[in-house]
């Protein structure tokens, strides 16, 4: 660990980079809080927590080698958050193994991709649907400028990397792209839970932290704005449809009685 914190060199927006990835490891960390403890709406099982070994094994760990091959981050700093990764995703496997009646590896796969199978575009599902495809962008946004930090430069006027400010600035995306794969999940499972931290993450966390950072200046103004603009738009739509949504089924179950009272007065 000695090693790895040597070689980490803050000079011009590094070390901002770095709190940037810091907050969103921090959000990354209550999703899995989360997770863990709601029920999803819509399956039954242990899914969404097998689906971070996935998402650590392949979209975590693929997005922070590339940092690495392409000498953006590190190379002691990026393997000890792949071995990390594996290490949890492995140990996140195994309890399951050997805590699961009949366990398998291909029931591990049917567990784990089968939600993303389930159909959630209709009118009773609004949030849920916001989420998935909010998440589907995100992600898009995340993996594009992990890979390519140089884009984020260029899209948001930032100023000059310096040292490994653009990795550091690629691993905020990683772990961006990270938490909206687990929104795509969420949002296929139904979980409400899901849906509120998600919420509260972006307006209660997320961007006043952001503000916080761009007053100091250690963020261009031209990051805050768009991830600013994204956080709060979305979060925006699918707190309004989450409302909808409560409004909907406070409304059907009002008609449900209804009809449960009529008749039985009809019949006096």
């Amino acid at each position: 660990m000695r090693l790895v914190v040597q070689q980490v060199e803050y000079r011009g927006h590094a070390k901002s980079y770095v709190r940037l990835s810091g907050i969103q490891l921090l959000i990354l960390g209550l999703n899995y809080f989360v997770i863990a403890r709601a029920e999803p709406n819509r399956i039954s099982g242990q899914s969404p927590i097998l689906a971070s070994v996935p998402e650590r094994l392949i979209i975590s760990n693929a997005l922070f080698l590339v940092l690495i091959l392409d000498k953006l981050l590190p190379f002691s700093l990026g393997l000890a958050i792949i071995v990390f990764n594996s290490i949890l995703a492995v140990i996140t496997f195994l309890i399951w193994y050997k805590t699961t009646e009949d366990a398998s590896v291909r029931s591990f796969f049917k567990e784990t991709f089968w939600p993303l199978l389930v159909r959630c575009l209709n009118g009773k599902r609004g949030p849920f649907v916001a989420l998935h495809a909010f998440g589907v962008v995100e992600f898009l946004i995340g993996c594009l400028f992990s890979v390519r930090p140089g884009f984020a430069n260029v899209a948001f006027q930032l100023q000059p990397f310096q040292d490994h400010a653009a990795g550091y600035l690629g691993a905020f995306f990683a772990l961006f792209a990270q938490c909206a794969w687990q929104q795509i999940y969420m949002g296929k499972i139904g979980s409400i839970p899901f849906i509120i931290a998600n919420v509260l993450s972006r307006f209660a966390l997320k961007i006043p932290l952001l503000v916080i950072l761009s007053a100091s200046k250690q963020i261009d103004v031209g990051l805050l704005v768009f991830l600013g603009a994204l956080d709060f738009i979305f979060g925006f739509i699918i707190l309004l449809l989450l409302f909808l949504l409560r409004e909907y089924r406070e409304n059907t179950e009002e008609t449900a009685e209804m009809d449960a009272i009529l008749p039985s007065n009809t019949n006096n």
